[in-house]
């Protein structure tokens, strides 16, 4: 077994005995029997704490090998510990299918996307017939800039941060060394939000309702969305196309940290189909992300279902 001696101190992997050159951060552990066994044990969170208390080193910390060679634990017989390995090799099995079958989906969406938006794939209403053609609009077509809203008390714990790599909306927690000075405004659930430094990030979303009246500053700004002309969702989808909001960082002003204004963002071109197309492809999408939250869901309940059980048997 092999495990990380400096650096991401304590990961293992199990090693098939192939030739292979060792670099000075990996150390190799040779257990006469059932490596499965201790390949889990290592996982534990006791066992990771204990490498933790180990280490030697001011600058650079190490794990001695030595002194895991020489660490006394309690072990359970030969079969109970096989049984133990083969039950969690089971768990790990299925969290590996899991692990597929999330990135099958996530590829497919990915290849369904792009046919959709290249209008490759069409859809048609509930008669049967097809939609007109796409018309080439400004985000200024169904985006507006809201009036600025003030709050009268700047709440710390109502700030609003927009995750990279279209991972959302979420409460900001790194506010301590924030200056909070006048220019924080109130958000609105159903805005497009936006951080103007990582647009082409993928920091951008949808605010949820959850979300509402909370607040952000001039760097994150919000836009209303005029759901007669499009279907936020669909628009949220579009957006969310790496290729695409990569692309972005070319309408970015600035030489040392780009940004992109609101009213750069506004002159953006896009193609829109009707807004009766767009709800059927929004839907269409959004079934096939529940699918993928649901196997998500699922998985992180089987790793968090794991970490458990490992703990209460090595305890």
């Amino acid at each position: 077994m092999l495990i990380s001696i400096n650096g991401t101190i304590g990961s293992i992997a199990k090693y098939n005995n192939e030739k292979v050159m060792l670099g000075k951060s990996v150390g190799y552990l040779n257990f006469i029997e059932n490596i499965d066994f201790y390949y889990h044990v290592f996982h534990t969170e006791t066992v990771q704490n204990f490498f933790n208390s180990e280490l030697t080193g001011s600058t650079i910390k190490n794990l001695s090998l030595k002194t895991l060679r020489e660490t006394n634990i309690s072990l359970p017989s030969l079969p109970e510990q096989q049984k133990i390995a083969a039950f969690l090799t089971s768990v790990d099995e299925r969290i590996a299918q899991l692990t597929k079958k999330k990135a099958l989906l996530e590829q497919y969406k990915k290849g369904v996307m792009q046919k959709i938006f290249s209008q490759e794939i069409r859809f048609k209403d509930d008669n049967g017939k097809e939609f007109g053609v796409w018309e080439e609009k400004t985000l200024s077509y169904f985006l507006t800039i809201p009036e600025k809203q003030k709050p009268s008390v700047i709440d710390r714990n109502k700030l609003l941060t927009v995750k990279l790599h279209t991972k959302g909306v979420f409460k900001n927690d790194n506010t301590d060394s924030l200056s909070l000075g006048a220019n924080y405004f109130i958000r609105k659930k159903g805005q497009f939000i936006y951080g103007k430094q990582n647009l082409f990030n993928g920091a951008f979303s949808l605010i949820p309702d959850e979300f509402d009246g909370w607040l952000s500053s001039t760097d994150v700004p919000s836009f209303n969305v005029d759901t007669n002309k499009v279907n936020p969702v669909f628009f949220l989808q579009y957006f969310s196309r790496e290729f695409f909001y990569k692309k972005l960082e070319d309408i970015a002003s600035g030489s040392g940290s780009k940004r992109i204004h609101e009213n750069v963002l506004l002159q953006l071109r896009i193609d829109l189909p009707s807004i009766q197309e767009q709800t059927k492809i929004a839907n269409f999408l959004s079934a096939i992300d529940k699918k993928i939250e649901g196997v998500d869901k699922q998985l992180e309940q089987t790793k968090r279902w794991k970490k458990g059980l490992l703990q209460q048997m090595f305890i």
